[in-house]
């Protein structure tokens, strides 16, 4: 069973640029890193993909390229990356 997803706050904006989203699992605002073995962004903390419905629901990731955008963002942030294969 998945726990039940935390809306942002109204008016929320993510910072998207800077690797920055809105996770439903942690209920904030988080850092985003890139996973090089799965090809994708995850949250910091709990690890959910940013290609979660609500994860791309409450940051707007929906119209053409946001998704890709956001991933690049991430990619080169200069955040830690996990390491490919653990």
């Amino acid at each position: 069973m998945s726990p039940k997803p935390i809306p942002p706050p109204e008016g929320f904006k993510p910072a998207l640029k800077q690797g920055r989203a809105w996770c439903p699992v942690c209920g904030e605002e988080t850092r985003f890193r890139y996973d090089g073995r799965l090809d994708c962004a995850r949250c910091s903390q709990c690890g959910i993909s940013e290609r979660d419905f609500y994860v791309r629901q409450y940051n707007r990731l929906w119209a053409d390229g946001d998704l890709d955008r956001f991933t690049r963002s991430v990619r080169s942030a200069k955040t830690a990356k996990i390491k490919k294969g653990g």
